[in-house]
This record gives C-alpha cells, sequence and structure tokens, in this order.
C-alpha cells in the first residue's frame, strides 16, 4: 500500500518535471498543444478498445463462459482513460500501456498471476455452482427483455401510441370509442359517416 501511496505522489512530479523540460525545448504552446493532442488520441483508442472489449464480453456470455480476461481488460481501459484525462506526458505514456492490447497483456497476466494466488489460499469454489449462477443471471435478464417487451406492447396498445418495435400505430377500441363519443357530442359523427362513403 505505501508503493501504491508513494507512485501515486510521484507521477505527477514527474508530469511536472517533465512537462517543463519539453517546453523548455519546443515552447510552453506546443507542449499544451502535445499534451491535448495525446489526450484526444489517447480516448479514440479507449473507446475502440472499450468496444472491441465489450463484444468479447457479450461473445463470452453467449457461450457460457465466464469473461474473466475481458473484465481485467475493462478495468485497465477505465484506468487508462483516468491517465489520458489527466494532464501530463507520463500519464499519457501509462494510459497508452494500458490501453494497448500488446502492452496490456503482461498487466492483464500479472493481475491473473496475484488473482489466482489470492484464491488458491482462499476456499475452493464450484464451476458447476458458477454455472448455474451465470444460467439464472442469464434467465433473468431474457425473462426481464421480455416482461419489458411485452409491457411496452400493452401500453402502447392502451394508449394508443407508436409501438416502436414495429413502427405502426396501433389504436385500441376504447380510443375509437372515444372519438365517436365526441364525434356524437357534437353531431358530426353522421356528417363524418356520410362523408365517407
Amino acid at each position: 500500500m505505501k508503493r501504491l501511496i508513494a507512485l501515486l505522489l510521484l507521477i505527477p512530479l514527474a508530469d511536472i518535471v517533465i512537462l517543463f523540460l519539453v517546453s523548455q525545448v519546443i515552447g510552453w504552446v506546443a507542449t499544451v498543444a502535445l499534451v491535448v493532442l495525446t489526450a484526444l488520441i489517447g480516448m479514440l483508442l479507449v473507446r475502440a478498445e472499450g468496444r472491441h472489449t465489450i463484444s468479447r464480453v457479450e461473445r463470452k456470455l453467449r457461450t457460457g463462459e465466464v469473461p474473466q480476461d475481458e473484465l481485467i481488460d475493462g478495468a485497465l481501459l477505465i484506468a487508462s482513460g483516468v491517465f489520458f484525462l489527466t494532464p501530463g506526458l507520463v500519464t499519457d505514456l501509462t494510459g497508452l500501456i494500458l490501453v494497448l492490447h500488446p502492452t496490456r497483456y503482461p498487466v492483464r497476466l500479472q493481475q491473473n498471476d496475484t488473482s489466482s494466488r489470492r484464491i488458491s489460499t482462499a476456499k475452493p469454489t464450484d464451476s458447476s455452482l458458477e454455472r448455474s449462477i451465470h444460467r439464472a443471471f442469464l434467465t433473468k435478464i431474457r425473462t426481464t427483455r421480455r416482461t419489458i417487451s411485452v409491457m411496452m406492447n400493452t401500453a402502447s396498445k392502451e394508449t394508443g401510441v407508436t409501438n416502436e418495435y414495429s413502427g405502426r400505430t396501433i389504436e385500441s377500441r376504447s380510443l375509437a370509442a372515444d372519438k365517436k363519443k365526441r364525434l356524437n357530442r357534437t353531431g358530426q359523427y353522421d356528417r363524418v359517416r356520410s362523408a365517407g362513403r
């Protein structure tokens, strides 16, 4: 823990020193432009890698596997985004190391090794229990999606609102009856009916 705190204190100090040295060579305006440019490029990389990681997570969940590596990648990408948003060249370099797949792989292996050592000292897990929990989770998601779909269709039928899934308007009998009553009150129903013929 002390090492982590020391590292978190040394990174901003190193950033200040390096920014000062770079600004002496290329000027303050170019240094600021360089920091902003590296942050923008880094955020684009984080976004692209994040989308790729999310698709890999979904693919593994569909096949029933636990997306352990992908979740670690997601956490590393979040950390990378924080490093890119922090102004400085050292933090941008750290973010770049975490966002690129070839350099993120050794970090993920180290994290897996640390996690497996912690887990090996803990009580062993039952893989069948993990699979049944995973299946129950997926079943719950599917059930929730179906329930939402049924509720949306029911609400659209009752209110006459456009159903977004089919793209057509569903007008219920109660709305048609209300329209007929309004026209009857004003005496226009017979005129509308006779005009329609």
